[in-house]
């Protein structure tokens, strides 16, 4: 009874210590948005859902079934946060290029001038 007590403690104080904190986020937010650009990436999402629709649509029982509706949530879910983080760096790509552009037609003024 002690020793299941105590190997219960270790196993919860060794799961603390695995945190998030060292996730980089600006970095899974630039592998996302690579990710929604690329087509290959693009097409796995869309086999998964239909496997998924297909896998529902066969008549499961309730805990498969649930497991399915909760697989697709999460997989629509990925698919979103891919789909985010792809416009956020387009839009800053974009600001980047208009201001690169307006830079140029700067040091063109004041090179006609």
């Amino acid at each position: 009874m002690i020793k299941v007590l105590i190997i219960r403690l270790l196993i919860r104080l060794l799961g603390h210590r695995a945190s998030y904190w060292d996730i980089k986020d600006k970095q899974v937010i630039n592998w996302l948005a690579d990710q929604g650009a690329d087509v290959r990436y693009r097409e796995m999402f869309r086999r998964r859902d239909l496997q998924l629709l297909k896998t529902l649509g066969s008549g499961l029982g309730r805990e498969e079934y649930l497991l399915a509706v909760g697989q697709r949530l999460e997989l629509l879910q990925q698919l979103q946060k891919v789909d985010e983080a792809y416009k956020i760096k387009e839009k800053e790509r974009t600001r980047q290029q208009k201001e690169a552009e307006q830079q140029r037609k700067k040091q063109v003024k004041k090179i006609q001038s």
